[in-house]
């Protein structure tokens, strides 16, 4: 039930987003679009905690019936409540359904402003391009999701993999802002 209801999520929260940010790459320019970035980049960390949750820990179970899953369904938590965090700032901000009418009524984000490495003039037409550093921490967002699987498979502690979700995140994040043009 649990992977039909992240499916159907996964799904919706694509056809949202197509809906209400089209200009997805130009949205990031916004608070909004920022959040929704952030909220995006927390699903990735969640999916491989459903994945630990859903698969390996029914298997751990079943084979020790001693051992308790309550840490790393907590651990999932986290996720959950920073998804649930950005959606409740998104919607207390204006949706880009037009970003160059969006930056008319409102600034830009002060994130996206610190990070971005180009100019902002008029219209923007932002893209992602190959970079060293995006690439890098590409990989690195990559190990920092696989160390969440190694965590669980070297039985260390959920607070760990709570981390490596969280850097996971952060260097998905860094690697993306760092890649647009």
């Amino acid at each position: 039930m649990a992977m039909i209801c992240s499916g159907v999520t996964l799904a919706t929260g694509i056809i949202l987003t197509l809906f209400i940010a089209p200009e997805y790459m130009n949205a990031v320019i916004l608070p909004y679009g920022q959040a929704l970035l952030i909220k995006h980049l927390l699903f990735l960390p969640l999916l491989l905690f459903g994945f630990v949750s859903g698969f390996l820990l029914k298997k751990r179970v079943k084979a020790q019936p001693d051992f308790s899953p309550v840490f790393w369904l907590r651990a999932e938590s986290v996720f959950v409540l920073g998804i649930f965090a950005a959606t409740g700032y998104m919607g207390q901000l204006e949706p880009p359904h037009d970003v160059a009418t969006s930056l008319q009524m409102t600034n830009t984000s002060p994130l996206f402003t610190l990070l971005y490495q180009g100019q902002m003039i008029g219209n923007p037409d932002l893209s992602l391009t190959v970079t060293p550093i995006g690439l890098l921490l590409t990989v690195v967002t990559i190990l920092f999701g696989s160390l969440i699987l190694f965590s669980y498979v070297r039985k260390m502690s959920t607070l760990f993999s709570v981390g490596m979700g969280l850097l996971q995140a952060i260097s998905g994040y860094f690697a993306l802002m760092m890649s647009i043009q």
